[in-house]
């Protein structure tokens, strides 16, 4: 005896399984009500993949970019980085690491101060990631190593920054912060 192919009959079996009203219906009508359960669950996900932040998301990550700069700007200038632990992740403060050695690599130090930002954009992913797009003011200075004589000052400059943060626990952490570009 050879096996019959009815993988319409499997199909409808394992739905009348799954769910004990698909045993009255008709094979159209079960179909057609998968496929709309299947639609449905396209749009969900969908609509969750990409989304407008919550106020309270909002404010939460601004909150956490606030935080964030001048724990950065002190690590610039005198090289404690263990502050920013509490709102980035290790990749990224290694790569802060990284920029400010190689600036002492040069002789010099920088000292920004930070200003002011406006939040320009926000949008979420699955209620855990963020980007984030902000101009940023900054007062940045440059000073020789060791003498500590002033090379350059910079007031007010204008940058806008690029941001991706991830939900850690009750709070967001800095994944990667991108210089954009610098504004006249």
């Amino acid at each position: 005896m050879t096996p019959r192919k009815s993988t319409g009959r499997k199909i409808r079996l394992l739905h009348s399984a799954a769910m004990p009203g698909f045993r009255t219906m008709s094979s159209k009508v079960a179909m057609t009500v998968a496929l709309l359960f299947l639609l449905l669950g396209a749009t969900a996900g969908c609509s969750e993949a990409s989304s407008e932040p919550g106020e309270t998301d909002q404010a939460e990550l601004e909150q956490t970019v606030r935080t964030y700069l001048p724990l950065l700007a002190e690590a610039y200038a005198k090289g404690e980085f263990a502050p920013l632990e509490q709102v980035a992740v290790p990749k990224e403060i290694a790569r802060a690491k990284f920029q400010r050695q190689e600036l002492l690599d040069q002789g010099k130090v920088y000292e920004p101060h930070f200003k002011d930002l406006v939040v320009e954009s926000v949008s979420t992913w699955k209620h855990s990631n963020a980007f984030v797009t902000t101009v940023e003011t900054w007062d940045v200075r440059s000073f020789t190593l060791g003498d500590h004589i002033l090379l350059s000052e910079v007031a007010d400059q204008r940058s806008r920054i690029k941001y991706q943060l991830k939900r850690k626990d009750r709070g967001w952490v800095v994944l990667y912060r991108e210089l954009a570009e610098v504004l006249e």
